[in-house]
């Protein structure tokens, strides 16, 4: 990954091999740019989850007067400054280790006696529902087990539930393009994939047993379809972790939608 214009034109920029950061893509960095372009000059950039600090470098580069760089991964923000240095931009840009949320001084503030009223409101609903025998009763409404099965099957997406032990606890049924045999089902995780995936999901969970991630997309060619595979962390209203939900959706869709 290099600069691709200005004063820093074709230096190397390193990036982070992480799941948490993704490089944003040369075409992608060439478009963005060419729209713009004409807006960089003496400009006060912000460059919010920076990663690598490339979109900010490149605006430095192409004449801003200065970037601000948010980053919360510790790594990432090492790798700006060396990025930084690297292209000796480092007096123009404040780098900032901090997620965006104390960045743009927008931090979650919960009002605990609001969220005790609505929880309460909410099992005050579930126990004045009439509910028949066969029924599963949740907050959001009930349903019996043949209409639950029956709409995540509906779903245009390939499901699976990992459970907090990593057992593999649910798939949903239809045509798959990752095959998950019945014989998954109560064995773990780790062992239905491959070992360079393996350790890229063992990384995964760990990361949301600890709270430090709640979603991690993945993008990659199978078959020769554009996949997104999303695992998600389940959490219960007490931000407990339940387990890991992977969605698999095939995007060939967008491409077509969009003609790319």
């Amino acid at each position: 990954m290099r600069v691709i214009s200005g004063t820093a034109r074709g230096t190397k920029i390193n990036s982070i091999d992480s799941i948490e950061t993704r490089p944003t893509l040369d075409r992608v960095k060439e478009s963005l740019f060419n729209i713009i372009q004409n807006k960089l000059e003496d400009a006060i950039v912000l460059d919010l989850f920076a990663g690598s600090g490339a979109i900010g470098i490149e605006c430095i580069s192409r004449g801003a007067e200065k970037a601000y760089f948010c980053e919360k991964s510790h790594q990432a923000t090492k790798m700006v400054y060396e990025n930084l240095i690297k292209t000796r931009l480092k007096d123009k840009a404040i780098v900032l280790n901090k997620d965006y949320e104390k960045c743009l001084d927008v931090e979650n503030v919960i009002w605990e006696e609001a969220e005790k009223a609505y929880i309460t409101k909410k099992k005050k609903i579930v126990e004045d529902r009439k509910v028949k025998e066969d029924e599963i009763v949740m907050a959001g409404g009930t349903m019996t087990v043949e209409q639950l099965a029956a709409m995540l099957n509906t779903i245009p997406l390939e499901i699976t539930f990992v459970d907090t032990e990593n057992i593999n606890r649910y798939f949903n049924e239809g045509p798959k393009v990752f095959k998950r045999p019945e014989m998954a089902i109560g064995r773990e995780v780790f062992s239905c994939h491959p070992p360079k995936v393996e350790k890229q999901v063992r990384r995964i969970i760990e990361e949301f047993k600890s709270g430090n991630m709640d979603k991690v997309p993945v993008w990659m060619e199978k078959n020769g379809r554009t996949m997104l595979v999303t695992y998600m962390a389940v959490r219960n209203e007490k931000k407990d972790y339940l387990g890991t939900v992977e969605l698999v959706q095939d995007m060939e869709f967008v491409k077509e939608h969009f003609k790319l």
